[in-house]
């Protein structure tokens, strides 16, 4: 994917010209492997790229002046994950997945009156890894009942290699139930308790839409959630509503200030 928006605007006292670009590449290897009729191997490799890129320049009395910002990430991933289905009301699984990102959250560019001097500032390079591990319990009784566990822990290593290098671990717990009272009614919770390792920074203070994501590290913090759902669901024919509230939690966000 790429996109490009490209606008230029002038009055008597100058001229102004601004560039807004984005991509992102994806690509993923799967293998499927059965090895018995109820136990099923998933493995996985993919690499990622994402970056967005803002670029202004002005003439203002004769005088050249630009200013470039941009945000990159590259990922690449590897999973595998187990399942074993004893039955056709239990589903169990595990897995792991590892992955090295490198972070350039902010790099910016001036320049002088000739334009060709353009000298890097501001630039952050970061190497971060993410492991984790994972395991997943499911029950369903048809449309009567249902039940999910799911268990992952998580090592992340922000700034491999640097002096000020942060590693934080965080194990997460989600649970979810179901159970339909009757035909045409029932009742449904969920508990989530999740962490998060990278943020996004959206739209630079500077009248700009570029986002920015950027590691956790020892000042940014992962960010952390819980969330606790309960409502109830009504069924009539081929149609399904719900009704519910929730109550979350959010710790360690962060903004431009």
């Amino acid at each position: 994917f790429y996109s490009m928006d490209d606008f230029g605007y002038g009055n008597a006292k100058g001229t102004a010209y601004d560039r807004m670009e984005w991509y992102n590449f994806i690509g993923n290897i799967r293998w499927d492997y059965r090895m018995t009729p109820d136990i099923s191997l998933q493995t996985t490799v993919s690499y990622n790229k994402y970056g967005s890129d803002q670029n202004q320049e002005k003439s203002i009395d004769g005088t050249y002046n630009r200013l470039g910002v941009c945000s990159l990430i590259e990922e690449s991933v590897f999973g595998s994950k187990l399942t074993w289905n004893p039955n056709s009301k239990w589903r169990f699984l595990i897995g792991v997945r590892g992955t090295l990102a490198a972070f350039d959250p902010g790099s910016s560019k001036i320049y002088g009156a000739t334009g060709s001097d353009g000298k890097k500032i501001g630039k952050y390079n970061t190497d971060n890894f993410l492991g984790t591990a994972y395991g997943e319990v499911t029950y369903r009784n048809g449309d009567r009942s249902h039940m999910k566990i799911a268990v992952k822990r998580s090592e992340f290593i922000s700034g491999m290699g640097a002096p000020d290098k942060y590693s934080a671990a965080n194990t997460e717990f989600s649970a979810s139930a179901g159970k339909r009272l009757a035909k045409w009614i029932g009742i449904e919770a969920t508990y989530d308790n999740l962490s998060q390792y990278y943020h996004t920074l959206e739209g630079i203070p500077l009248g700009w839409s570029l986002d920015m994501i950027v590691p956790s590290s020892e000042k940014i913090k992962p960010e952390k959630s819980v969330q606790y759902y309960a409502g109830m669901f009504f069924k009539y024919g081929n149609h399904r509503l719900s009704v519910g509230g929730y109550y979350k939690e959010l710790d360690n966000l962060i903004h431009f200030s």
